[in-house]
């Protein structure tokens, strides 16, 4: 279980803010889970979701376009591969 509170919310690193109580919720492994569990949402939270989501998005595409520049600088036969 996964239990999230308010007092998280002061942290700008934390995420989502939090309702003024502590809510438990259910480990959540699918989309589907996901989903369903944000139909239950009040719509405020809803967008919340929804914006922390077009940020996450954005720092995912912020970071590809960095690592294609430097591999692009690096040229692709110096790019370094794991051994596993």
């Amino acid at each position: 279980m996964f239990t999230a509170s308010s007092a998280n919310s002061a942290r700008p690193d934390a995420g989502l803010s939090g309702a003024e109580e502590t809510v438990t919720l259910p480990n959540m492994t699918t989309v589907t889970e996901i989903e369903s569990a944000i139909e239950h949402l009040p719509i405020e939270q809803v967008r919340e979701v929804a914006a922390w989501l077009d940020q996450y998005q954005a720092t995912i595409n912020a970071s590809a376009e960095v690592f294609a520049m430097l591999d692009a600088e690096e040229g692709q036969g110096d790019q370094w591969h794991d051994p596993k």
